[in-house]
């Protein structure tokens, strides 16, 4: 019961918690965007008037990850209205289902969204976007760390099942903060090569979870990266109405752990840490739940969730310290409740345990 509890206070009392509110304003900002670029983009207008005639895919075209970059990059300027076009065009001739083409289901963790896996398929204009955003942001990190290039694949059968699998776990474990992180996935998808374990997502490509490697080597992986991503993009849509940072935050930190796991070493900035730390106390929720589950978990696997439950405490205390510490000038207000907030839970999570 305890663990339910957590669990509650995680996504339920505030507008922070809440998952409805920043997907909602992340789709009516996807939906005002297209109003605006209605005046000067031909197919803005045209997309407008079919999701006037076809409502039942407004929720899916304002959600896609490939019309929200579209509309972003429409707005700055670029001139490339293909994805909207695409869009409108099986508005008015397809039932509703993801631009970006053919998905299989994953699962609907806690009665909440489906989790839709993709099967890329390069015919679509609206699926190269993505790949193609994927390559120049995540791709190019990697590849700045040292790592082979990396591009979206279509899935395999065992990859398919272990993802089932870790989303069957969420729902089982923590099915109140599945389905709440749920609310920010469009699209989850399967990256190759890997040089390693990879979860990973990005702002620039809204609303898509990317998983290779180890993080499809087992279900627990899979439950950890699947959480860990959407967790990232819920943060990503609050930072779209909520003051998270200060204006001109300039200070950083070093996790000591950073440079020896990730390849990395270089300095984090302010939002990365809140970034790290809202999702550790998330995946402190998620193993503290795991860890009384001995009817769920086999043994071997309750050993590892209470080794990634001690790591979520080790790391989050680290950066609870960091943001209520030396961060904190480089915090907006509301980024300081938040941090404020999270800290809480993650001091009540270690003090159940």
């Amino acid at each position: 019961m305890l663990a339910v509890e957590l669990e509650r206070r995680l996504t339920d009392g505030s507008e922070f918690a809440d998952s409805r509110i920043p997907a909602l304003v992340a789709e009516n900002w996807t939906s005002f965007g297209v109003d605006v670029l209605a005046g000067r983009i031909p197919a803005a207008a045209v997309l407008i008037e079919a999701l006037d005639r076809v409502p039942e895919w407004t929720d899916l075209a304002f959600r896609s990850t490939a019309v929200r970059i579209a509309v972003a990059d429409l707005l700055k300027g670029d001139t490339d209205d293909a994805v909207l076009e695409e869009v409108a065009a099986l508005v008015w001739s397809s039932p509703p289902t993801h631009p970006e083409g053919e998905v299989i289901p994953l699962g609907t963790p806690g009665n909440g969204r489906t989790l839709p896996l993709l099967v890329p398929d390069p015919r679509r204009v609206s699926c190269r976007v993505v790949c193609e955003r994927f390559e120049r942001t995540i791709g190019a990190d990697l590849v700045r760390e040292g790592q082979q290039p990396a591009a979206i694949d279509a899935p395999m059968e065992p990859e398919v099942a272990v993802l089932r699998a870790g989303v069957d776990l969420l729902a089982a474990l923590v099915p109140r903060l599945a389905a709440s992180v749920a609310e920010h996935v469009h699209l989850v998808a399967v990256v190759r090569p890997a040089d390693r374990a990879l979860s990973a997502s990005n702002a620039a490509v809204p609303g898509a979870v990317f998983l290779a490697g180890g993080a499809l080597s087992d279900r627990l992986s899979a439950a950890e990266g699947v959480l860990h991503e959407a967790t990232h993009l819920r943060l990503y849509e609050l930072a779209l109405y909520r003051r998270l940072y200060a204006e001109h935050p300039a200070k950083t930190i070093t996790p000591p752990w950073y440079g020896a796991e990730s390849g990395g070493g270089l300095a984090w900035p302010v939002d990365r840490a809140l970034a790290a730390f809202h999702v550790y106390v998330h995946l402190a929720a998620l193993w503290f739940a795991a860890a009384g589950s001995t009817d769920v978990l086999t043994s071997g696997e309750l050993t590892q969730a209470r080794a990634r439950f001690d790591r979520c405490l080790d790391k989050g205390g680290y950066l609870a310290h960091a943001l209520l510490g030396p961060l904190w000038t480089d915090l907006g207000p509301d980024g300081a409740r938040f941090a404020e907030g999270l800290a809480a839970q993650l001091e009540q999570i270690g003090e159940a345990s």
